[in-house]
Parts: C-alpha cells; sequence; structure tokens
C-alpha cells in the first residue's frame, strides 16, 4: 500500500512539474526561462486619440472622434502612459505644446488639422536602437461649421418617460438673432419637434429681446441644450455608424425637475 502512494505521489508531483514546464515556455512571461525583455516592447508609442467631451453636470461621455465644429475644445491623449515626454504640433501653428495629455480650443478654423505627435521613450533603445527613442504620429481633425452636423434629420424612438409609445421626432437647427447682450450676434440652437412629454424648442422670434431662452453648444457627435428657465437641459450623443442617438433631457414634474431618457434611430 505505501508503495502505491508513493508511487502516485511520484506521478502526482512529475504531472506538476510537467504542467509547470509548459506553462514556463512562454518568451513574454518574466518568470520563464525563455523570456525574452524585447518581444513585448512597442516602437509605436506616439499612437494617441482625440476626444469631444459631451458633458455637463457631470453627465454624458467622452467621445473618440476625428471631427469637430467651431467653438469647440479636443482632447488629446497618448495612448501609452510610460513614455518620457510629448510634444504636439497643431496645423501651421508654430508653437510646440508639451504633456502627455493636452486640450484645445478651436474658435472658427475650418477644414483639415494635421494632428502631430512626437513622443519620446529612452527605454526602448536597448531592444530597438537609440535611433526608435523618437516616435511620431499624423491625425487629421477635420473642423466644421456648428450646423454641418451628422445628427439634424428625423427619428423614430422611444422613452423612458412614457415607455411603448413611439415618436417620430425631429433635430433642426437655425439661429436667431439674440439681441441680450450679444451685440450683433446670432444665437445657433437645436430645434426639437415632438419629443415625449411635448419636450421641444419653440423657434424664437426673431430680432426680439428674449431673456432665458435656450443655446446650443453643437458638437459633431452630439449637443448640449442649456440655459432656458422655462425647458430643462439637454445632453445628446450622437453614434455615427448606427446612426443613433440617446438624449438625457429635464422635464419639470410636479415643480422638481426629473431627468428621461430618449434613444432615436434616424430614418433620413
Amino acid at each position: 500500500m505505501n508503495i502505491k502512494k508513493y508511487t502516485s505521489l511520484l506521478l502526482i508531483s512529475c504531472a506538476l512539474l510537467l504542467i509547470q514546464s509548459c506553462k514556463c515556455d512562454d518568451p513574454s512571461d518574466p518568470s520563464c526561462p525563455n523570456f525574452d525583455p524585447c518581444l513585448c516592447v512597442n516602437e509605436d508609442f506616439a499612437n494617441f486619440k482625440m476626444e469631444e467631451r459631451i458633458m455637463m453636470f457631470g453627465r454624458g461621455e467622452y467621445v473618440e472622434t476625428v471631427n469637430t465644429v467651431e467653438g469647440n475644445t479636443i482632447y488629446f491623449s497618448i495612448l501609452d502612459e510610460n513614455v518620457d515626454s510629448v510634444h504636439w504640433k497643431i496645423g501651421t501653428d508654430p508653437k510646440i505644446r508639451e504633456g502627455n495629455n493636452i486640450d484645445l480650443f478651436f474658435d472658427s478654423p475650418f477644414g483639415d488639422i494635421e494632428i502631430r505627435c512626437i513622443s519620446y521613450k529612452k527605454s526602448v533603445a536597448s531592444c530597438l536602437g537609440e535611433n526608435a527613442i523618437i516616435d511620431t504620429n499624423y491625425k487629421t481633425l477635420h473642423v466644421h461649421h456648428w450646423w454641418d452636423v451628422p445628427y439634424l434629420g428625423d427619428y423614430q424612438g422611444s422613452s423612458n418617460a412614457e415607455p411603448g409609445i413611439i415618436f417620430n421626432t425631429t433635430i433642426d437647427t437655425m439661429s436667431y438673432w439674440d439681441g441680450f447682450g450679444f451685440a450683433n450676434q446670432r444665437t445657433p440652437i437645436t430645434y426639437l419637434e415632438n419629443f415625449p412629454n411635448n419636450y421641444q424648442m419653440p423657434i424664437p422670434p426673431d430680432g426680439l429681446n428674449i431673456p432665458n431662452r435656450s443655446s446650443t453648444r453643437f458638437l459633431y457627435n452630439g449637443f448640449i441644450l442649456a440655459g432656458a428657465a422655462d425647458l430643462g437641459s439637454a445632453i445628446a450623443i450622437y453614434h455615427l455608424n448606427s446612426k443613433n442617438i440617446n438624449i438625457e433631457y429635464e422635464f419639470l414634474v410636479d415643480n422638481k425637475w426629473e431627468v428621461f431618457n430618449y434613444t432615436g434611430q434616424q430614418i433620413n
């Protein structure tokens, strides 16, 4: 019996050693004898992303994009956070900006703007050579006019305010003469029609001084509606690939603002 037990233990030990040896045949695993420290060294360490911040009052999200509109801020972030330093060159601007993460306000430029990211990482020299410690990545940011956005049109959707009911809604845009604190300036707004709870942006009379009238912050991938005493705020996120829009909007219920959600599919 003891011999059988001893044999069983020996077989188990051999099996464990065999499993351990198989497990340790990974050149990317530092605990393995054949570990290759250069295997996972990435020479493309200047890659970055561009994002629109569609947020208000802690709601909304960052949306990765290659498009934006005038009067908007874009956030640039390096993907490899272990780089030593980063330099940014924006279009024809001679100024060089530094930092792993920067944000830029694009007031009125239109067209295609080249974004150049130059990243430095000394640790790759031991594997890739001294010439590889600098990497450069290029991307193009397309800046549009505020009305040149993809989410204008007709939708079919529903709201958690009235479940099961389909609404044929419209999102349009216009501008009107503000006349209140903005000399010789027209204010852009989003015109919403036939939304749940009768939530809609009415067309304001042009040329009149109208206080407490909502204005819109247009972004390429959505918009933020705010500023009116008689209409709650709204945050819209548009998904370019699916042509689907999600809108969180406030509505006054029993003298209290409540947040509702509308989801719609663009039909034209």
